[in-house]
């Protein structure tokens, strides 16, 4: 599988967030593919993930950052730390995502920017994984959330990134194994059916539309 090999995610996250000079608290760095794509960019980067398999993946791709393997619901982050806060697809995961902001907020400079980069429900990808995981409610709270936030909103777009699979079967595989499911004979042929045409597709190639909202604090 490749993903965004145009670097479209970079190009995003640099018009709107001032990346170069700075000091970055990536929240929901995973296995720090996002990151590495901007890792020459600031003075520091900070990488917090609650799980710890994906951060010891990132910790080998990342030499320069520093990591914490805890919650964005309690940052152990004083005030003044960072002068940018990055959700890296990450805030529709957290329980309350009101309180995650607040707690971002709480570690930045004052005029520091808080970065929310969030899948779009239409995206090809989301729509796909739906079959598997609906995570649409999560991300109409989120957009809920920043829609009556009173930080004030520095700049929100969307931007496509493009996944490209060998074929059906790794589409299938890597779609299961990310959530952890079995494979099933009703599973596949939902997969087939929303793929249509496409299904047998070599490669196999899916959009990825995100949305990239900057809130200053």
């Amino acid at each position: 599988m490749q993903q965004d090999t145009e670097h479209n995610t970079l190009q995003a996250l640099e018009r709107g967030l001032p990346l170069a000079g700075v000091r970055v608290l990536e929240i929901g760095c995973g296995d720090g593919r996002v990151t590495a794509q901007y890792a020459h960019l600031p003075a520091s980067i900070t990488c917090v993930e609650p799980e710890s398999a994906p951060l010891l993946k990132a910790r080998n791709v990342l030499s320069q950052a520093r990591f914490a393997c805890c919650s964005g619901m309690e940052l152990p982050f004083a005030a003044d730390s960072f002068d940018v806060v990055l959700y890296t697809l990450s805030l529709h995961h957290h329980p309350d995502s009101e309180k995650a902001l607040e707690q971002a907020a709480a570690c930045l400079c004052s005029g520091g920017l808080i970065g929310v980069l969030e899948p779009c429900s239409h995206s090809h990808i989301q729509e796909f994984c739906s079959i598997v995981r609906n995570e649409n409610i999560d991300l109409h709270v989120v957009e809920a959330v920043l829609g009556r936030t009173d930080y004030s909103v520095a700049a929100r777009f969307e931007f496509d990134t493009r996944w490209v699979f060998d074929d059906f079967v790794e589409l299938r595989d890597t779609t299961l194994n990310h959530y952890g499911k079995p494979h099933t004979p009703q599973i596949e042929a939902a997969m087939r059916d929303y793929l249509r045409d496409h299904a047998d597709d070599t490669p196999l190639v899916l959009r990825d539309t995100l949305r990239l909202t900057c809130l200053r604090v």
